[in-house]
């Protein structure tokens, strides 16, 4: 009777391992060629995936190419669905490749091709073809790059600075949008005619790729801005807009959440819907945060609300930013969002409430000496996290030294904590000997090798810069101006600075 069993156990785990149930989990594969002119061909390709569906969980790899321009990687970490991005870098030069969605049983040759005329974006003028398991989605990724391409060009041919009356506006909008519904609608027949490509890819692609409703948007909001003292103008604007909002939308579905670009737009969407229709073009921080919070449920809404409090570009513009009021809001996400990986994120903004307790780190300082940030207690600090090349951060260091830095140069209570994330020590020498993104009068330290990973940096899940944080002598936050120092007023600033020295003018 043993025996019969064990026979019969072999059988089954033999027959299991035939039929593919006890395989091992399958990983993307790649492989490809560079077959252009040497000067487009790329030293190595950086792949940055994100398996965790958010911008900030991702796995990134340097592939180096052979003499041949050849190159092949596995993702391992993939075990999913997920998005990646491919960039190429030559001689220090980064350019994009191209941002993809990836099943797990991809196996694909990448075949790249010059093509002087195909410039995606900015990007290197090639064309890529995909052959193999999975090649499907990775072409018709190209030809929809394409189509927004020829788009982007139709879209240059209409005069949009001729606007002098009611009659030009009207016929400038009813043109522009005409292109964009008549693009987007193209743009769905073509991902909806391939049946090879499985309808959740496909609702991502719609989601990802071509997006007309954003440039429609944007173009909007440009009209708002522009005719801000016109109210016949404006009307006519709001009224385009209103009619024709649903006819563009890509409403998402549940998969939409693996769409990183998507999910962004969407939130900064709601908030420029605010805008249009608001009579001063204000946007009001509860408005927009009920608007991203009641437009949809489930793991959509939780999705959104995450992007909302951690994607910098959400509060920019903001009229009425209030760091009271922001963390009320960030609390009152936390009680329903039951996702572990958007409660992880959400409970990292909680930490930078106003009161909440300065988490004291080790630094590096010029001299390579340690520098921990609880030698500053009893100072009103202004930390200020930055990289070499990060535009943002040196147009808030811009503002800050010309217009805020002046009124508390000589106050020997406030000083401001300079923190570069610079691996390359040339680069952060550089950020402050040019006074782009720093001065000598500042405390210059940096996260050394460590970078992103920076125990400060992780704590607060930091992971877009600058992060701009002023806290008081205790070490208590005061206000996590990361999103809206570079919208914020110099003179709001400089309020919060003396009311945190207690002060109602600078010493």
């Amino acid at each position: 009777m043993k025996n019969l069993i064990a026979i019969f156990l072999t059988i089954t785990l033999y027959c299991g391992k035939v039929n593919g149930q006890f395989n091992e989990p399958k990983s993307p594969t790649f492989s490809g060629t560079f077959q252009c002119i040497k000067e487009t061909v790329p030293d190595s390709i950086l792949i940055v995936s994100y398996p965790q569906t958010v911008m900030k969980n991702k796995t990134s790899r340097t592939i180096k190419l052979d003499n041949d321009g050849n190159f092949n990687f596995k993702l391992s970490e993939i075990k999913k669905t997920s998005y990646i991005r491919m960039i190429a870098y030559n001689a220090g030069r980064q350019t994009i490749i191209g941002s993809y969605f990836v099943e797990p049983d991809d196996n694909v040759t990448i075949k790249i091709v010059d093509h002087p005329k195909r410039e995606w974006l900015g990007g290197l003028p090639i064309a890529i073809n995909f052959i193999g398991n999975g090649s499907e989605k990775y072409n018709m990724i190209e030809k929809l790059q394409d189509q927004y391409q020829e788009y982007r060009k139709q879209l240059k041919t209409i005069k949009f600075d001729l606007v002098s009356d009611t009659p030009s506006l009207s016929y400038i909008l009813k043109n522009v949008t005409d292109l964009s519904i008549s693009f987007a609608q193209k743009k769905e027949r073509l991902i909806n005619e391939n049946k090879t490509i499985n309808p959740d890819i496909r609702i991502l692609l719609n989601n990802e790729y071509g997006m007309y409703y954003n440039s429609w948007l944007t173009i909007m909001e440009g009209y708002i801005n522009e005719f801000k003292h016109s109210p016949n103008l404006l009307t006519i604007v709001r009224a385009y807009f209103n009619k024709y909002q649903k006819t563009l939308f890509v409403k998402p579905s549940e998969v939409s959440v693996i769409s990183p670009i998507y999910i962004q737009t969407l939130v900064l969407g709601l908030k420029s819907s605010i805008k249009i229709n608001d009579t001063n073009g204000k946007i009001d921080l509860k408005k927009y945060y009920y608007l991203v919070k009641n437009s949809y449920s489930g793991l959509i809404q939780e999705r959104l609300l995450t992007e909302f409090f951690t994607t910098p570009q959400s509060l920019i513009d903001i009229s009425n930013f209030d760091q009271n009021t922001y963390d009320t809001l960030v609390v009152d996400a936390s009680k329903f969002i039951t996702n572990p990986l958007y409660s992880n994120l959400i409970s990292e903004k909680i930490k930078l409430k106003k009161g909440g307790k300065l988490f004291d780190a080790e630094f590096i300082d010029l001299n390579g000496n340690p520098f921990n940030t609880a030698s500053l207690k009893g100072k009103i600090i202004l930390i200020d996290i930055w990289g070499e090349g990060c535009t943002a951060c040196a147009i808030f260091h811009q503002k800050f030294e010309k217009e805020i830095y002046p009124e508390f140069k000589d106050n020997k209570d406030f000083v401001v904590l300079s923190i570069s994330v610079d691996t390359k020590k040339d680069k952060w020498l550089n950020g402050i000997k040019s006074g782009k993104m720093s001065s000598n009068h500042y405390i210059n330290i940096s996260t050394g090798d460590l970078s992103i990973r920076h125990p400060f940096l992780k704590y607060y899940g930091i992971y877009a810069i600058p992060f701009i944080l002023l806290v008081d002598k205790e070490h208590r936050n005061i206000a996590n101006l990361s999103s809206v120092g570079l919208t914020l007023k110099s003179n709001e600033i400089i309020d919060m600075i003396n009311n945190a020295l207690g002060n109602s003018k600078a010493k």
